[in-house]
């Protein structure tokens, strides 16, 4: 059997992920996988990608376990909430001094 990607080498795998036969030039082992060059080379685009995401996951999550930083959110989401509810309960009123220049009504 010969290598795809080399005819004039004898193939010594296949690879776990196309199962295209492979010469030792072409094999790549990864977590006791034999992979050919491109295939490895996808999954590793692959790890990588993912693992970014999960490192942006993690320094956000991190935040969140200073408690510090975590009480600080909690009391700005609190304050908003009882400014909301006071402007709600409280609508703005028209001065009087409005009325009696005719603006508003008789």
């Amino acid at each position: 059997m010969r290598c795809e990607v080399h005819p004039d080498k004898e193939a010594v795998k296949f690879c776990g992920s196309c199962g295209s036969a492979i010469c030792e030039d072409c094999l790549v082992n990864a977590d006791g996988t034999s992979y050919c060059k491109s295939c490895y080379t996808k999954k590793r685009k692959t790890y990588n990608s993912n693992n970014q995401i999960e490192s942006i996951v993690n320094e956000f999550a991190s935040l969140f376990r200073n408690k510090i930083f975590l009480l600080v959110v909690i009391g700005f989401i609190v304050l908003i909430l009882i400014i909301i509810i006071v402007l709600a309960l409280n609508p703005a009123q028209t001065p009087d001094y409005m009325y009696s220049q005719g603006m508003f009504g008789p």
